[in-house]
């Protein structure tokens, strides 16, 4: 008797299994492909490849030209779907949803020029958000000048990453000594200490800047002096995750040397 209800409970159980893998292929939309590329409609940026999917704002996604499985509205429901979250570019970490990458190995020369133009020991960074070249020479500010350094990113973070604008994110990395003119030096001059930490096993405070304090307006700022220059990386938000990737970022400098 037991051995005839077998087969029903298999047969039942292989029905369920279907029915959840077509509500699971039911969830997303389809790529579109145009000229060999694949592109995901407005709204669902969220790319299923494969058995995994990456969000929007992963540094280096798949080209173009490979077969895109789904496209998503949200990580969730990739996730939902099947799919799971794509892992990290190689030598990069993913801080709630901010990817932070090696930058180009071009920025390592561009450091060492500009070591030798400030005629102290700048801060390169090993760790940028974003992509690979989202750091870059400012266009407002040279990178050096005799006493003072500085670099500029701009970057894509999660949907509810608090930013210049939700969403994208935008950076400072400073460095100054007492022969640097009126910037970058005054730029550090207004804001308000929010707490301490350690920084390269150094004393560090968080400093926060209202709307309109110039180079910081609305950022929140690590500080910190080493060797008798001033150091500092600057997130534009005050939240908690940007005093988190400020720190991340500056453990990850590499001091180099003019």
């Amino acid at each position: 008797m037991h051995l005839a209800r077998k087969p029903v409970a298999v047969l039942a159980l292989l029905a369920t299994a279907c029915a959840g893998s077509a509500h699971h292929a039911a969830l997303g939309v389809p790529a579109t492909r145009v000229d060999g590329i694949y592109i995901c409609p407005s709204g669902a940026a969220v790319a299923g490849y494969a058995h995994s999917f990456y969000p929007s704002n992963y540094p280096t996604p798949p080209p173009r030209s490979v077969r895109l499985g789904r496209c998503f509205t949200s990580t969730r429901q990739a996730t939902a779907a099947g799919y799971a979250l794509a892992k990290p570019p190689p030598g990069g970490v993913d801080v709630s949803g901010v990817y932070l990458v090696p930058p180009a190995p071009s920025l390592a020369g561009l450091c060492q020029r500009s070591a030798r133009k400030a005629g102290l020991a700048v801060p390169c960074p090993t760790l940028i958000p974003g992509t690979p070249n989202s750091v870059l020479c400012t266009g407002e500010f040279p990178c050096a000048a005799v006493g003072s350094f500085v670099l500029e990113g701009s970057f894509a973070g999660p949907p509810g990453y608090v930013g210049v604008t939700p969403g994208n994110g935008h950076l400072w990395i400073i460095a100054y000594d007492q022969r640097s003119g009126v910037f970058p030096r005054d730029t550090l001059a207004h804001g308000r200490t929010i707490g301490h930490t350690t920084v390269r096993g150094l004393p560090g405070r968080y400093i926060a800047f209202p709307p309109g304090s110039a180079l910081n307006s609305g950022h929140v700022v690590l500080m910190w002096v080493e060797r008798g220059v001033t150091y500092a990386v600057s997130l534009h938000g005050h939240t908690t995750l940007n005093e988190h990737l400020d720190r991340i970022i500056a453990q990850h400098l590499r001091l180099t040397p003019p």
